[in-house]
């Protein structure tokens, strides 16, 4: 009789093994956790939004072109339709309408940073013939400094337009950097 319910229980649980798919013992994405990721990402953007409207409004509001502030305002206007998507729990949604304002301040920083460059040499240039013909060596070293960071923020332009097309945030941080030198 022993051998018979021994017997009974080892089919039994054959044949529960072969019912069980083999995913059943392995987590599941629920879509409580798909949302989770993509809260996640929509509220990271929005926090590098504010740190990219904060950046760039003294250059846009100062320097900037009709267009580049017609640019600047369509991207806040984005950046707000995410942030009350953000509020009605629709992630996805608002993180679509962040990666939209950040495509935006892309093409800005771009234009900003070429208009700061193009500056920068001009008015090295307008400077450097008569710290050249000066005879001390501290005007020479803030002109040699000068050139060198101009030519180093053209390379962080550089870099940030071959990163891949996708990676707004990425590129806008290279950007900053750029301009801040």
């Amino acid at each position: 009789m022993n051998k018979k319910i021994t017997r009974h229980f080892f089919l039994l649980g054959l044949m529960s093994a072969l019912v069980l798919s083999p995913d059943e013992g392995l987590s599941q994405r629920t879509r409580s956790s798909h949302n989770a990721g993509n809260q996640r990402n929509a509220e990271k953007g929005l926090k590098d939004n504010r740190y990219f409207f904060h950046f760039i409004d003294s250059s846009i509001t100062n320097l900037g072109a009709d267009e580049d502030k017609k640019m600047f305002k369509e991207a806040i206007q984005r950046d707000i339709i995410a942030q009350q998507l953000n509020l009605k729990f629709l992630f996805e949604e608002s993180f679509i309408e962040v990666i939209r304002s950040q495509a935006l301040l892309v093409r800005l920083y771009r234009r900003i940073l070429g208009r700061d460059i193009e500056m920068a040499r001009q008015l090295l240039n307008i400077f450097a013939p008569a710290v050249v013909d000066a005879k001390g060596p501290i005007g020479r070293d803030y002109l040699r400094l000068g050139y060198r960071d101009t030519a180093d923020a053209e390379i962080d332009m550089i870099m940030a337009d071959n990163f891949r097309e996708t990676l707004y945030s990425m590129r806008l941080y290279r950007y900053a950097k750029a301009i801040k030198k």
